[in-house]
């Protein structure tokens, strides 16, 4: 008996610039293991491994999509069958379409309007918005 990957070919939809985009995807199932990944035309290049410090100080310098005067205009909505507002908002944290085609429906968090948040300062008042975004997700 051959081994095959099983294949799932799907789509992810967002709007971006006012228009509704289909992004393909492809999700493939090891029929030795169960385990999948993900298949997708993206360009992109996995990172070195810098340290927290060097990421951050990285980032301080170019355009950030989820700083709070960019989110609402740098990042895609959902369809409006899906989310009607688009995005999700709770308290300061907001949920947005990743452009990364991972599945049919793919949210990323953005817990604070902070640019960047040490591991020290996630504290519960801070992180209850955040995993509420999710849940309503």
């Amino acid at each position: 008996m051959p081994i095959t990957f099983e294949a799932l070919h799907d789509k992810m939809t967002l709007i971006r610039g006012g228009k509704r985009e289909d992004i393909p995807l492809e999700i493939r199932t090891d029929p030795l293991t169960g385990t999948t990944g993900r298949v997708f035309n993206f360009p992109y290049t996995t990172p070195k491994s810098p340290t927290i410090e060097e990421t951050f100080q990285r980032s301080e310098g170019i355009f950030c999509p989820f700083c709070p005067e960019n989110i609402e205009n740098a990042t895609p909505r959902f369809p409006e069958e899906l989310i009607p507002e688009g995005k999700i908002r709770i308290g300061k944290a907001n949920l947005v379409p990743n452009i990364l085609p991972l599945d049919r429906y793919v949210g990323v968090a953005v817990f604070s309007p902070q640019h960047f948040v040490r591991m020290e300062e996630l504290k519960p008042d801070f992180m209850k918005d955040g995993f509420l975004v999710v849940q309503e997700f």
